[in-house]
């Protein structure tokens, strides 16, 4: 079963956004196709936010590992629908 990736207009601003500021440069957009790639074969790979009482339903990815700026990807799945919402760029420099 294959699933449809689709990038929200919120991720793609925070994504261009990220490029502008030199956190994203064109390794990072051939990673994000192969993570295209990954999460339309199995977007339950990786963690659900832990949060409390009612669950968040966004997954989050360690975008570029061990970078002193961390980038992390947030997407939900809508399974009714077998679809991938990228969500949000998260870019968490270090204090």
């Amino acid at each position: 079963m294959w699933y449809r990736v689709v990038e929200t207009a919120q991720f793609s601003d925070l994504w261009q956004s990220a490029a502008d500021s030199g956190v994203i440069d064109s390794v990072a957009e051939s990673n994000l196709q192969g993570l295209v790639r990954f999460l339309s074969l199995n977007p339950y790979y990786f963690p659900l936010f832990d949060t409390t009482g009612e669950p968040a339903g966004l997954r989050w990815v360690d975008f570029i590992p061990g970078s002193t700026v961390r980038v992390e990807i947030w997407y939900s799945v809508v399974e009714g629908d077998l679809t991938v919402y990228l969500e949000i760029v998260q870019v968490i420099c270090p204090s």
